[in-house]
């Protein structure tokens, strides 16, 4: 297994996950539409990516379309027609979709972007003429007359709902897209499954825009970091990938240094250590390599936790979020709820408590969620021993 990190990573180089395949074959094959609800970094587009080949080995059409680059909801069109191509769609239908997609877009001067997915554009027996709905409407029909079923994996929604909502119109549009997939959801359902993935919750979105009735239909799906039993074996494979052997005590050294075993903290540390060029390695060994990710050159290894703070939170919750993060990465053993509140309540000591109250409570669901924090024994600390240090 070669140590790729922070790279999506498909066949022999995927860390196979046997019992979180079964749960969410499971949950498919009961008619589930799933939200893959787990922190950053633990894998969930490489996870996504085998769950689509797993299922295409069973019979399933299944396909993963990442939607951070698009600009706005006719981007998203395209590659979700892209992704229903994969699932079964016949070529006249994508080229029917491709003539409706230049028509649109040749539109889009012409009216308000809110109304784009419901734009008529004439007589829908013309390939370039109806909506953007009833084409894909009718598109699902017949994806559903194949009896044959498909999965549709979204990642990223979250990063183009983010930017249409600095667009005009953008909340009415936000609003607009995500009621438009649950409708799209609840009215082809025999043999159209989903799944939602991001590195910004899609659940955190809704909840922090009043949208959480638009996603209320998914089946939320956690993606756990790796077992200790796991987590050994994971790190036998890095070793024989690189041909640096890692017996039990060095294994034992580097999960006890991390903290948190999930496959990009472990792969990054392994680089470190492979980088030392040292055969064989020592478990001493593991503290410098720990101590060469602290230094500024390893920088851009965490860099993505911090921007999401920025993108994620309003400049306010930001503030508060780094306020919550500062504290608290000062005491390893963590802090109890009420000093958190404290340290708030220091950094704006105007603030009406009872509002400080409210934002603590969901700043910290959000930050635990995302894998910033733990909560043990009344205790909130950091997940990540690489993150607090």
């Amino acid at each position: 297994m070669r140590n790729l990190t922070g790279n999506v990573v498909e066949g022999d180089d995927f860390f196979e996950r046997p019992r979180d395949l079964a749960r969410f074959r499971r949950e498919l094959d009961n008619g589930g539409n799933l939200l893959l609800v787990a922190p950053r970094r633990v894998g969930k587009t490489s996870f996504a990516l085998r769950l689509c080949e797993t299922l295409r080995g069973a019979g399933w059409s299944a396909a993963a379309i990442n939607v951070e680059a698009c600009e706005h909801e006719v981007d998203f069109a395209q590659l979700l027609i892209e992704a229903m191509r994969q699932a079964g769609l016949d070529a006249n239908w994508w080229n029917r979709a491709t003539a409706l997609l230049a028509a649109v877009r040749k539109s889009l001067g012409k009216v308000s972007l809110g109304s784009v997915i419901d734009l008529d554009l004439g007589e829908s027996a013309d390939p370039t003429r109806g909506s953007l709905r009833q084409f894909l409407s009718s598109a699902f029909q017949q994806i559903e007359a194949g009896n044959r079923p498909a999965l549709i994996a979204i990642d990223e929604l979250p990063e183009l709902l983010l930017h249409m909502k600095r667009q005009p119109d953008g909340p009415v549009r936000v609003e607009h897209l995500l009621k438009w997939l649950r409708w799209l959801r609840q009215s082809f359902h025999k043999s159209v499954h989903w799944i939602f993935l991001g590195s910004i919750g899609l659940d955190s979105f809704v909840e922090e825009h009043n949208l959480g009735k638009t996603v209320n239909d998914l089946t939320h799906m956690t993606l756990e970091p790796l077992t200790p039993d796991e987590a050994h074996v994971f790190l036998e494979r890095l070793g024989a990938g690189a041909r640096l052997s890692l017996d039990r005590p060095m294994r034992d050294a580097i999960l006890q240094r991390i903290g948190w075993p999930i496959p990009y903290f472990l792969q990054i540390l392994f680089h470190a250590l492979v980088d030392l060029d040292r055969r064989p390695v020592k478990p001493a060994d593991v503290d410098e390599a720990y101590n060469h990710l602290l230094s500024p050159e390893s920088f851009g290894y965490f860099d993505t936790w911090r921007q999401r703070l920025e993108t994620q939170f309003t400049a306010a919750d930001a503030a508060a979020c780094r306020t919550l993060l500062t504290a608290t990465c000062a005491v390893p053993q963590g802090l109890p709820r009420e000093r958190l509140l404290d340290a708030l309540m220091a950094a704006a000591p105007a603030a009406d408590p009872a509002e400080v109250e409210l934002r603590l409570a969901r700043l910290l669901l959000v930050l635990q969620r995302d894998g910033y924090l733990i909560s043990q024994n009344g205790q909130y600390a950091f997940r990540s021993f690489l993150l607090r240090d």
